[in-house]
């Protein structure tokens, strides 16, 4: 018997014995505990190719596979195996395996191997031209060593500054810190109080939210040390997370007090996040370029006024004008203390509107309430109002259907909305039409998370100016949620500030804007 054999095949030189002659084959036993995977009788799927082929021979049925109008059988493999093979082709890609494939005999395989062992790789052109030019940089490239790698590394993070990711972060602590207000006191103000401020640390960050205006600091501070320990001790802070909480607790109708509590604790969270991510708070919302580079502000100029004269008002005004604002709003009603002799007591405060805008004909006014008339008070001095030219008026009395009978007696703005709790309340007026302007405040209305859902309601719907007779904490969230919808909003309230106490806070304001930061967070802390 020769090198072809018995059958006139011709026997690979591997398959010889020393003689020239066929070696016989040697099966070895299957094992007694085949893959777990494989059943008897069924198809052996794509991923058991690699199990030894002699253990699937015992275990495949000699039954038609279920594929039987393909003319596709369940038959044992020739001695060089079938299909296509699992392995790489020359061109060092991997070839296609057959659904069917159950791998090579091991004798084939060895035989393969000393085979491609000896005959030269080949490789396609595209291959052996890109490995030319490769060479050729390598060969001009200079060499690096790893003191050069460390230097650029040490240089890159100078540059970048540090990680992304504070490290040894722990639990959540909360602190107060109250900005004192000097303007915050006077006896005729509707809401009282300095700047209360809650700190939101993780022993790395602090995030900062404002409380203030609430009229009872002391009761805000405990009801929010109770609201932390309840919600927020062990909260694990995202996007993803917040918003779960403010659905559960969009649902509660907590008094004026908690709600102030609640809102303050939010903002901290959302600033305690983006200065996480080391992105502006807007950021976390909306990618891209800023929207702006600065929001337009009108001033309030209440809490400034001490006398309420006639040259009180003047000095103000001229101060507000130097400063750049080109909009301003009073309340110089408060002689109306009651619903008697209301449209009387009036007068005065529109003899003081009349005066305003005959020295500030270039100024725009705006004129706040305080829900200080009944409906059919109000509507006896609206034709003295519209005389006036006013902005718009705001609040004139609780909100409910005479704000539709308003409208249809004025062409004058109507603003409301500014003590609201939730979107529900601003959704009404939004849907009724109450009203031109809704004004939800980020410190009662709920939180950051809270304000961005009342302008995202508004969308398209009615033009959103948030309420914010505050400080620099409620200014900057207002300002990021302004970012996020800069469609809706076309100017913020700022109080203010002639005692300059808003210095050191990271607060930039020019010509009556108020300037976008960039820096993580909201961009302001209060002053150490």
């Amino acid at each position: 018997m020769g090198p072809h054999g018995l059958r006139g095949r011709r026997i690979p030189r591997a398959a010889r014995d020393r003689d020239g002659r066929a070696r016989p084959r040697v099966r070895r036993r299957p094992r007694e505990q085949p893959h777990p995977a494989l059943r008897p009788g069924r198809h052996a799927p794509r991923e058991l190719d690699a199990v030894r082929p002699a253990e699937r021979r015992v275990l495949r049925s000699s039954r038609p596979h279920h594929r039987g109008g393909l003319g596709i059988g369940r038959r044992r493999e020739p001695r060089l195996g079938h299909g296509h093979s699992h392995r790489r082709r020359g061109d060092g890609r991997r070839a296609r395996v057959h659904s069917l494939s159950v791998g090579r005999p091991a004798r084939a395989r060895r035989q393969r191997r000393r085979v491609r062992g000896r005959r030269p790789r080949r490789q396609p052109l595209r291959r052996r031209a890109a490995a030319a030019a490769a060479a050729e940089v390598r060969a001009g490239a200079a060499v690096i060593t790893r003191r050069d790698v460390l230097r650029g590394a040490s240089a890159a993070a100078a540059v970048l500054g540090p990680p992304a990711v504070a490290r040894a972060q722990g639990p959540l602590t909360l602190r107060f810190k109250t900005i004192p207000d000097p303007d915050g006191w006077a006896p005729n103000l509707r809401l009282k109080g300095d700047w209360l401020v809650f700190e939101v640390g993780d022993g790395v960050l602090s995030g900062f939210g404002e409380a203030s205006h609430s009229n009872a600091d002391a009761r805000c501070q405990e009801i929010a040390r109770e609201l932390f320990a309840t919600h927020y001790a062990d909260f694990a802070l995202s996007l993803e997370s917040l918003a779960r909480k403010e659905r559960e607790i969009a649902a509660l109708a907590p008094d004026f007090v908690t709600a102030t509590a609640f809102s303050g604790l939010n903002q901290a969270l959302y600033d305690l996040l983006a200065k996480r991510e080391r992105v502006p708070a807007w950021q976390l919302f909306r990618s891209g370029a800023a929207p702006f580079e600065a929001l337009p502000l009108y001033t309030t100029i209440q809490r400034a006024l001490r006398a309420r004269t006639v040259e009180d008002y003047t000095t103000i005004l001229r101060e507000v004008r130097a400063q750049g604002f080109k909009t301003f709003k009073c309340a110089p009603f408060e002689a109306v203390d009651g619903p008697e002799r209301a449209v009387e007591k009036a007068a005065a405060g529109l003899a003081m509107l009349t005066r305003l805008r005959e020295q500030s004909p270039d100024l725009a006014m705006r004129v706040d309430f305080h829900e200080r008339f009944r409906p059919p008070d109000f509507f006896a001095i609206v034709p003295e109002l519209e005389r006036l030219q006013l902005d718009w008026i705001e609040e004139p009395f609780a909100v409910g259907p005479a704000y539709g009978e308003l409208r249809d007696r004025t062409r004058l703005r109507i603003a409301a909305g500014e003590l609201f709790w939730g979107r529900a309340r601003f959704a009404e007026l939004a849907e009724r039409r109450w009203c031109d302007v809704i004004m939800p405040d980020v410190k009662h209305v709920g939180g950051f998370g809270p304000l961005l859902d009342v302008l995202k309601m508004g969308a398209g719907r009615i033009e959103v100016s948030p309420h914010n007779p505050s400080g620099p904490i409620s200014t900057a969230a207002s300002l990021h949620a302004a970012a996020v919808f800069p469609e809706l909003v076309r100017s913020l309230e700022y109080s203010f500030d002639r005692m300059q106490t808003r210095r050191g806070t990271g607060e930039r304001i020019e010509e009556g804007m108020l300037l976008l930061s960039d820096e993580p967070g909201f961009g302001v802390a209060p002053p150490a």
